[in-house]
């Protein structure tokens, strides 16, 4: 936990939350952080098209399975029968039902972890949301109006 700065992060901006800064310091924060996020597609598709082979498909392809599919079906169907409903509901479906985040591949590289599966499974989980999403919209948002 001392190595990840994901976790000084989290406990500097629960102290810093109650801070006010001048807008010059809050649009240079705001400034830094889509950059980043642009960087980070730049580095996606730097890494899409370094893939020489499809040789992780299949282990992205059942972890993703999992992750998309059985995870949220399971989680939605239970918190369904426990008496949840409408908008809460779905929102916490969709939350189980999406793709690996980009961090995800910003971790690989910093840790220096398997890339080539990193960005296979980014880049099947894209695409399964676009199919996935409206499996999920019917099944757990028909309550919500």
């Amino acid at each position: 936990m001392l190595k990840n700065p994901a976790f000084w992060n989290l406990w500097v901006g629960l102290m810093l939350r109650g801070v006010s800064f001048p807008d010059e310091i809050e649009q240079g924060l705001k400034w830094v952080g889509w950059s980043v996020i642009g960087l980070s597609l730049v580095t996606m598709g730097m890494r899409l098209s370094q893939l020489s082979s499809l040789q992780h498909l299949q282990t992205a392809s059942v972890s993703l399975f999992i992750k998309m599919l059985v995870v949220p079906l399971t989680l939605g169907l239970g918190l369904a029968a426990l008496g949840l409903r409408g908008g809460p509901l779905l929102v916490l479906v969709l939350q189980m039902a999406t793709p690996p985040a980009f961090a995800t591949l910003i971790l690989a590289e910093t840790f220096d972890l398997d890339r080539e599966l990193t960005v296979t499974a980014l880049a099947i989980g894209s695409v399964g949301l676009l199919f996935s999403l409206p499996i999920w919209l019917f099944l757990f948002g028909q309550s919500v109006a």
